[in-house]
């Protein structure tokens, strides 16, 4: 479209393609998508790599990343080159044409004019000759009005051939444009209440109705029934309101095909204003409107994909966030489990301390007891070696006390 190869044009910038007179448009464009807008059927203008400027229509709309923040944007160019020449084309066509009808109508007014006077100046004659009869006396002057009147009349059928011929040619230039049209865009004429009078070679084939079956039917014949009725209501208060409607209407074919025509309906005005038929002007834009509606469609479909994908990347992370916290909730069980083991390894260590020191207890009460059994036997020993004292220590007493008594008696006795 452009002339230039991927080569060329990856990594440049876009005003590469873009006129001077147009720069500012790319600010307002950029402005838009960072609004996160779509901007659809954009018309401008572009430069290809020759230089040559063409018209487009640009579709552009942001790309963003998985965070859903704006990265970039996405531009989709249609040259409507064509379009916009036809459109020219047609509308310098209708001027063109509506000058002529409207010249043809002066010069028809004219025409009359100078008939209307030519009639009357016949009537004058007649009337002059009448009196020229009855009044011998004003035949000189007579003849004299006769002879001017003659002038006049030559003058008037002089300025008529001139205004016919004029005629010819207008008529013959307003077939040429009617040819064109014809041979260009598909036409048809109806009368101030919509029923077709006259349609061109080019309605026939793009409807699959015949001339005879579409004469002195209405629109309806064609409706596809796509447009509401606000729609319609508005396109006929435009109409009858004098004023000329443009738009892209959505047709039905008579094997029920479906086809879009891009739409102008101009109003023949009578001499109140008021329209007494319509032409309808129409360019085939089906191809165009099914691009459109597969784009529009595959759009739907990347957007649906892209929704499924950051949705899914949202379950990737909502899954990876649970499994983390289920991380960090084992993390948190395996420390507990490990204080815990930590705790009953100190537990079973100061346990088999205390039953260490148990043991050894148990060794030092049974050496203690040992011990124990052996002072008793040393004890009931002593207690036995104590008791056989006692008992030598009794006899002894006994023995010294017997011994001791009895000179204490002599004593008494000889102190006496």
């Amino acid at each position: 479209m452009f002339g230039y190869t991927a080569n060329e044009a990856i990594g440049k910038h876009i005003s590469l393609i873009i006129p001077p007179e147009y720069s500012d448009e790319e600010k307002t464009i950029v402005d838009k998508i960072r609004n996160n807008d779509i901007i659809e059927h954009y018309e401008t203008v572009r430069t290809k790599k020759n230089g040559e400027q063409f018209y487009v229509s640009l579709t552009v709309s942001p790309l963003k990343d998985r965070a859903g923040s704006i990265i970039g944007c996405s531009k989709i160019a249609r040259d409507i080159s064509a379009r916009k020449k036809s459109e020219a084309e047609l509308i310098q066509t209708n001027k063109e044409l509506a000058f002529q009808i409207e010249e043809k109508e002066k010069r028809s007014a004219e025409l009359t004019i100078a008939n209307v006077e030519l009639a009357f100046q016949n009537k004058e004659k007649e009337k002059r000759a009448e009196e020229l009869v009855i009044a011998n006396v004003e035949l000189a002057f007579q003849n004299q009005v006769k002879e001017k009147r003659a002038a006049e009349l030559i003058i008037a059928n002089k300025k008529g051939n001139e205004l016919e011929e004029l005629l010819r040619n207008n008529l013959k230039e307003i077939s040429d444009y009617k040819y064109v049209l014809d041979e260009s865009s598909i036409i048809a004429i109806t009368d101030q209440n919509g029923i077709i009078k006259k349609v061109n070679n080019n309605f026939c084939l793009i409807s699959k109705y015949s001339e005879k079956e579409l004469v002195g039917q209405d629109h309806r014949i064609i409706n596809s029934g796509y447009h509401s009725k606000e729609v319609i209501r508005n396109l006929w208060l435009t109409i009858t309101s004098g004023k000329i409607w443009r738009g892209e209407i959505k047709n039905k074919a008579k094997d029920g095909s479906f086809y879009w025509v891009d739409t102008v309906i101009v109003p023949f005005l009578d001499d109140k204003g008021c329209p007494y038929q319509y032409l309808a002007s129409r360019a085939d834009i089906t191809t165009r409107k099914e691009t459109e509606e597969y784009l529009i469609q595959r759009t739907a479909q990347l957007e649906m994909a892209n929704k499924k994908l950051v949705f899914q990347h949202e379950e990737k992370e909502k899954r990876a966030e649970e499994l983390i916290l289920a991380n960090n909730e084992l993390a948190y069980q395996n420390q507990v489990k490990e204080k815990r083991a930590a705790e009953l390894v100190m537990a079973n260590e100061e346990l088999a301390f205390q039953n260490h020191e148990k043991e050894k207890r148990a060794a030092e009460l049974n050496i203690a007891n040992i011990e124990l059994a052996f002072q008793n036997e040393e004890k009931e020993k002593r207690a036995e070696e104590l008791s056989i004292a006692n008992k030598e220590l009794q006899a002894f007493s006994y023995i010294s006390s017997h011994d001791l008594q009895e000179p204490l008696r002599k004593i008494q006795i000889f102190t006496t």
